[in-house]
């Protein structure tokens, strides 16, 4: 077993070794060679042959993501994708699969999302047959026992009761539900109740219900022959019919109403800087603007960005400043933008930042300094493809969400076509002013007055509760 685990690692540190080196070397980067079966019972399958080391990787997404909760049930889809794993199969218990696959030197892991549930696994060649068995046994016959659920709940708990504890967790958190609201699946938290709430019968009938191979997107990596291997895959499970075949209707997402600019004060009294983070509504990945979008990131960000230049190194206002622009695959993203300071000077960051991005959006980006941030975007576009891994697992997600197969040679070609004016227009649809809540957070009895100076709405925003006007 030694003797495995000692071999997996020198094998990732060829992986790592190599992979920058061939990234950087490659100047004409082409599409690569990926087979495509689907099974009879409808289950994708992408197959990226690599014979330069005897290892085989894999990731499984599937269309189960916790936007599917009901809204009495919030927390059943990350239960079931976790438990997956942490509760193994009826064939394997937990204990008998963890102690194999470390025999093995494998991994198999699985991880929830809001859109996507999804589940990986890395082995060396000769054990892929061990690990798809596995694989297989976790998604049609999982075990979801009552004791690893509840120790997945206290765990949970345990966690939850610390979320408070830094500042930039609390912004992450609660800012998307000023702009999509509290109840969006993209904004929505778990809560103490909701984990309480949720119990093994309803990870039963979510399982039974969205874990099906029609919903399931498989891609493969490495040592084998694609092929055979998915001869074997349509003969294995290609013949797993579930019981439940309905058809599931598309999800249906209310239209986003963009909010308008107030700021929004957490307390936090034992703080003595604060973090300050505003946000509009932006578009999706396959936007026509997307290739300027990231040239206005680059414009931004970075010690070399505007904002680090004027907000940090030049008005001293922040230990940290940021701005971009974050698209989604599915419903719009977001534009934020942000700090830390300390407390004296958080009304002077938020009117450097409102500045900052006013002037982007009405002051057009030079010529020489658009080639340079193309140069940079451009020369770091290799790095999308260091390994065949990462290059199958893009290629996954564009496919997942129904965008083109060449979605990111199409984003490389359209960067080549920005214009100072395209990066104006990007700015002046993603950074909207007037639709820009401001989450602040730190000593409220401290800030308020100064906060009261910018002519804004102030307005109290206590943690999982709603809004409420803000008086001295």
């Amino acid at each position: 077993m030694i003797r495995r685990w000692l071999l997996l690692g020198i094998a990732l540190l060829l992986c790592w070794l190599q992979s920058p080196a061939h990234a950087i070397a490659a100047t004409n980067l082409q599409q690569p060679n990926i087979d495509r079966c689907r099974l009879d019972n409808g289950l994708r399958v992408y197959l990226l042959e690599d014979r330069s080391l005897p290892l085989v990787s894999g990731r499984l997404l599937v269309d189960a993501g916790s936007r599917l909760d009901s809204a009495d049930r919030w927390g059943t889809a990350d239960f079931t994708a976790a438990m997956l794993r942490q509760g193994s199969s009826r064939a394997y218990p937990i204990d008998r699969l963890d102690q194999e696959l470390e025999e093995r030197a494998a991994s198999l892991e699985s991880s929830p999302g809001v859109t996507v549930a999804s589940l990986s696994f890395r082995s060396f060649s000769p054990d892929l047959a061990f690990v798809l068995d596995r694989l297989f046994e976790l998604l049609t016959d999982p075990a979801f026992p009552s004791d690893r659920l509840q120790q997945l709940r206290d765990r949970s708990l345990a966690v939850l009761a610390r979320q408070n504890d830094r500042p930039d967790a609390i912004a992450s958190r609660e800012l998307p539900k000023l702009i999509y609201g509290p109840s969006d699946a993209l904004a929505r938290s778990l809560t103490a109740a909701d984990l309480q709430r949720v119990r093994r019968e309803d990870l039963v009938a979510f399982h039974q219900r969205y874990y099906r191979p029609d919903r399931f997107w498989l891609g493969i990596v490495g040592d084998f022959q694609a092929a055979p291997l998915c001869q074997t895959l349509q003969a294995t499970w290609g013949q797993w019919q579930p019981s439940q075949t309905s058809t599931i209707a598309d999800l249906q997402t209310e239209p986003l109403t963009p909010p308008t600019t107030a700021i929004y004060l957490i307390d936090q009294p034992q703080l003595s800087q604060s973090t300050v983070q505003m946000a509009s509504l932006g578009g999706r990945l396959d936007d026509p603007d997307y290739a300027a979008l990231t040239v206005l990131n680059e414009l931004l960000n970075g010690f070399s960005g505007r904002l680090s230049n004027q907000i940090r190194s030049r008005l001293g206002l922040a230990y940290s400043v940021y701005g971009s622009g974050q698209p989604n695959f599915e419903r719009p993203g977001l534009f934020v933008a942000g700090g830390q300071t300390a407390e004296p000077t958080t009304a002077a960051l938020i009117q450097a930042l409102r500045a900052e991005l006013a002037t982007v959006r009405s002051e057009p980006i030079s010529e020489a300094e658009l080639q340079q941030i193309r140069d940079r975007l451009l020369n770091s576009f290799v790095f999308n493809f260091q390994s065949p891994d990462q290059t199958l697992g893009r290629l996954l997600r564009t496919e997942f969400f129904q965008y083109p197969e060449d979605f990111l040679w199409r984003y490389r070609d359209a960067l080549l076509k920005v214009t100072p004016a395209d990066v104006q227009a990007v700015a002046q649809r993603w950074i909207q002013l007037d639709q820009m809540p401001i989450l602040v957070i730190g000593d409220r009895a401290a800030l308020l007055p100064q906060l009261q100076t910018l002519n804004l709405p102030v307005q109290d925003w206590p943690l999982d509760q709603q809004p409420q006007s803000a008086t001295p």
